[in-house]
């Protein structure tokens, strides 16, 4: 479990694909799934992000790879990647920084879950 004093939050991993917020520290929950291909797609969320989890939808057959805006279809200029079935937290406190997601394969899905 991960203990943020300073805002009183608190997280639990509970399984790679569940995660549970416990405590105050946040406004609000956002998110939901997003359908992206080979074009860099921005991950928009509602409100002021203080993380934002994405996960790999398990069916996905392509790589996917999320990062600024310029992040592109063969990973150049990624901050990371994701398997299939696999899920990143990133914290992010500024609302204006975004983030991108794209993949070598049409077609693909992520679920993306932030804090606000």
């Amino acid at each position: 479990m991960s203990v943020d004093r300073e805002n009183e939050k608190f997280r639990r991993i509970n399984s790679k694909t569940s995660v549970a917020v416990v405590g105050v520290g946040s406004d609000g929950i956002n998110g939901g799934p997003l359908t992206f291909g080979t074009t860099a797609t921005e991950i928009a969320v509602t409100g002021t992000t203080k993380a934002i989890s994405i996960l790999a939808d398990a069916e996905n057959t392509g790589k996917v790879w999320f990062g600024a805006s310029d992040v592109d279809n063969t990973g150049a200029n990624a901050f990371g990647r994701l398997t299939a079935d696999r899920a990143i937290t990133i914290e992010l406190d500024d609302s204006t920084t975004a983030l991108y997601i794209v993949s070598d394969t049409v077609s693909q899905k992520a679920y993306i879950f932030a804090l606000t």
